[in-house]
């Protein structure tokens, strides 16, 4: 397997997804005002993001590349959350016990505590997770983001991964 190089791996540019953004409609006002995220999903940043001169329309790009992702995740966590309050209120099948066994290493629910479970499958509202994504990513425009696809500036212990360039 040849190793990652993010200039010829990674084809998305920064004016392909506005295309496709225009085409389907997709803009901040209309989100804003109809409350609605319209489901585009993508795995990476375009390659070329830190090369938009507006910083308004970087900002922009990265918030609407952002938000279907954090929606659809708070989605996600809202289910299990809805489905760990109904099973606890029924008989507890196998399946169930497994699952919520599943939820407690997910979480980080070391003792199986319940309460503490139930309290970490919870939503982190939109605007906390783009303030965040967009801190710890220089607005997707990092090294950390573009080459190795890390918006929330996840680190490695372990020496495997993306190291700084000046970590002296």
């Amino acid at each position: 397997k040849k190793p990652y190089d993010p200039e010829t791996d990674y084809t998305l540019n920064t004016q392909t997804v506005l295309n496709l953004f225009e085409d389907l409609e997709y803009d901040l006002d209309n989100v804003r005002n109809k409350k609605i995220v319209k489901p585009i999903y993508f795995t990476r940043l375009p390659k070329d993001l830190d090369k938009i001169r507006s910083s308004s329309q970087k900002k922009e790009t990265f918030l609407q590349i952002l938000l279907p992702l954090v929606v659809a995740e708070n989605e996600k966590i809202k289910k299990d959350r809805t489905y760990l309050l109904k099973i606890l209120k029924e008989n507890q099948t196998a399946k169930n016990i497994s699952w919520i066994n599943k939820k407690h290493k997910e979480y980080k629910v070391t003792d199986k505590n319940i309460d503490e479970l139930i309290e970490k499958i919870d939503i982190i509202p939109n605007s906390i997770a783009l303030a965040q994504a967009a801190k710890e990513s220089g607005w997707g425009t990092s090294r950390f983001a573009l080459e190795g696809n890390a918006i929330f500036g996840q680190w490695t212990w372990n020496g495997v991964g993306m190291a700084p360039l000046d970590k002296d």
